[in-house]
This record gives structure tokens, sequence and C-alpha cells, in this order.
């Protein structure tokens, strides 16, 4: 006997998500007026919970709870800042 309900019956992928190569991430704290999320961000990896997402901070691990599919025209192409500092390998 689980002695914590699973909450893998109510994981649900919608399709459109699924098969999104772009996505808009959900900020956790917005104020009134703010744009509730950011992006439109590539997607590199999918995961039955997380995706792998390129952000302009790098390579994020983000849940699909905070995700929303975004459409991109195929001749845009998005723009992240450059990176400052020293290379690191």
């Amino acid at each position: 006997m689980a002695t914590r309900p699973s909450n893998d019956d109510n994981l649900h992928l919608p399709p459109d998500l699924a098969n999104a190569e772009y996505v808009w991430v959900r900020k956790e704290n917005t104020r009134a007026l703010e744009r509730p999320y950011n992006g439109p961000f590539k997607v590199i990896d999918r995961g039955t919970r997380t995706f792998k997402v390129e952000t302009q901070h790098g390579e994020e691990i983000i849940g699909i709870q905070r995700l929303k599919p975004a459409v991109v025209e195929k001749h845009v192409t998005i723009r992240l800042p450059r990176r400052r500092g020293r290379i690191v390998d």
C-alpha cells in the first residue's frame, strides 16, 4: 500500500506542447501589467515531466507546468543576447 498518492495518473501533456519547437516559459512572480511569460525559447530535449530549453542564460531544465507552446514563423530567427565575460571551457 502506497503512503502517498502518485501524481503519474494526473500527468497530461497537451499534444501541441509535446510537438512544440518553441515554448514560452511562465515567470515565477509577476506583478500587475507585467508579461507573465518569457520567450519564446527553443526546445532542445523533452522528458515526461520536464523540457530542456535554450534560454538567454544557457540550457535550462524546466517543468512542463510552466511551459506554453509558442507559434513561431519559420523565417523568423530568435535572437538571444550575447554572452559577456570570460569563456570557460
